[in-house]
């Protein structure tokens, strides 16, 4: 059993929606930036429980340190430690009856909100953080790119209300190759590769992965970190190619999300 297979089933799009919707809710009613990314974990988790068969568990990571789940060796420190591990920096973790690991998937979200700074503001889906720079490096040296284990991707666009979610476990050189041309490196030997403008924009960076080894760099953040991908580019290159899987789209009602949120906050006094 994997954990695809119910991810990106047609039946799971309403959980995926109420997961989305969860997460949104909260964050309008609060500024702290990581409450969405953990409720929409949980929640998620929580749903796939619900179609699991009897036995069968699905967990976050921190809630398997609570138990006596059974992984390979020097899993759980290797899947932190190495981009390239079959399961690399997994967020939910599947278990059968015996408590045996079945199988694991990473979660990257993506909520973009309208901005002063942007007209178009786009939703710009992290696709591993890189801890180490294994990515970068391989990049800069021209080595071969592979898996970075399996991602579930949902991206947000606020403005138009509209979710998009995809699927990854291809490699990284699979969409390298996607890309028209070869990449050009700023300031802090941060990697671009341009691609299509899509409509009336200018020709734009499709791919961006990040140096963490910069000594010009002041300081290391969630955004400048990691390897981040255009979502534009995801859904009109890269899903037609079959290196993404796009399971599910959906618009959600945010005014009723963020009106519900106050109500709910406020119990009902406004």
């Amino acid at each position: 059993m994997k954990l695809r297979d119910i991810l990106c089933s047609g039946k799971f799009e309403n959980d995926v929606k109420k997961a989305v919707a969860v997460s949104y809710g909260t964050k309008c009613v609060s500024d702290i930036n990581a409450v969405g990314g953990g409720l929409f974990e949980i929640e998620l988790c929580k749903s796939i429980n619900k179609l699991l068969p009897t036995g069968y568990v699905c967990l976050t990571k921190r809630a398997t340190l609570s138990g006596t789940y059974k992984f390979p060796d020097n899993f759980l420190d290797t899947i932190e430690s190495d981009a390239f591990h079959s399961h690399s920096a997994s967020d939910l973790f599947l278990f059968n009856e015996n408590n045996e690991f079945l199988d694991a998937v990473s979660l990257k979200t993506s909520m973009v909100s309208p901005s002063k700074n942007s007209k178009k503001p786009r939703p710009k889906p992290c696709l591993h953080n890189d801890a180490k720079g294994q990515i970068h490096s391989a990049v800069f040296n021209g080595e071969s790119c592979g898996k970075v284990g399996s991602v579930f991707v949902v991206t947000f666009d606020i403005r138009l209300a509209e979710v998009e979610c995809y699927y990854f476990d291809r490699t990284i050189n699979d969409i390298i190759r996607s890309t028209p041309e070869g990449y050009t490196e700023g300031n802090h030997q941060d990697i671009s590769f341009n691609g299509e403008s899509y409509g009336k924009e200018h020709r734009r960076q499709v791919v961006k992965v990040f140096s963490r080894n910069s000594k010009t760099r002041k300081k290391q953040t969630s955004f400048t970190r990691g390897i981040y991908l255009d979502g534009q580019f995801i859904k009109k290159v890269l899903v037609p190619k079959g290196i993404f899987e796009n399971p599910h789209s959906f618009t959600l009602q945010t005014r009723e999300i963020e009106l519900q949120s106050i109500r709910e906050l406020t119990l009902g006094r406004r």
